[in-house]
């Protein structure tokens, strides 16, 4: 195994170690997890209009912000897509994932670096985990089916596509 894939490994090794880390107290971490994103976001159009800064606990957040559709996200989506990213999200979108869903038409999520670090975060866990389950596979080719990363751009000038299209054409070159 060479210095890159070592490396490689070491960290997908740190990535599981900090789920592991976690695994007994999930709800603690994710609301945690949630009033970080919520004080991070109160100055968003959302977070003012649900206001996020006077959220403090689970109860707060679903006191003040209802369950909503797909639909009714619609117009926040819409101002994002052209330009206005701080409707939703502080950070500023890279990045918009096409996702069809159930009703045939493309909704844009978003993807932001904060977003980005998560999922790249939870694709090394797995893939630790993988390894270490059938370490026969750990240095052999490994074939994803992938969606397109070309989307086009929104009218803002953002990249859009299917996000495992875009993880893959984005992967370091190791």
């Amino acid at each position: 195994m060479g210095i890159i894939s070592k490396l490689v490994s070491w960290k997908k090794k740190q990535k599981y170690k900090t789920l592991l880390k976690f695994k007994n107290r999930p709800e603690a971490i994710q609301k945690k997890r949630l009033l970080d994103i919520l004080k991070r976001n109160r100055t968003t159009v959302f977070g003012q209009q649900y206001e996020f800064g006077a959220i403090n606990s689970l109860d707060d957040f679903r006191k003040k912000v209802p369950i909503r559709t797909s639909s009714e996200y619609k117009e926040f989506l819409q101002r994002m897509l052209e330009g206005n990213h701080a409707t939703l999200c502080k950070d500023e979108p890279f990045y918009f994932a096409m996702t069809a869903g159930s009703t045939g038409q493309f909704k844009h999520i978003p993807i932001n670096k904060p977003l980005s670090r998560e999922i790249d975060n939870g694709v090394l866990s797995y893939m630790h985990l993988f390894e270490s389950l059938c370490p026969e596979a750990a240095d052999k080719p490994i074939q994803f089916l992938v969606g397109s990363a070309e989307g086009g751009k929104t009218s803002a000038g953002v990249p859009k596509g299917f996000v495992s299209g875009f993880h893959y054409r984005n992967l370091p070159s190791v």
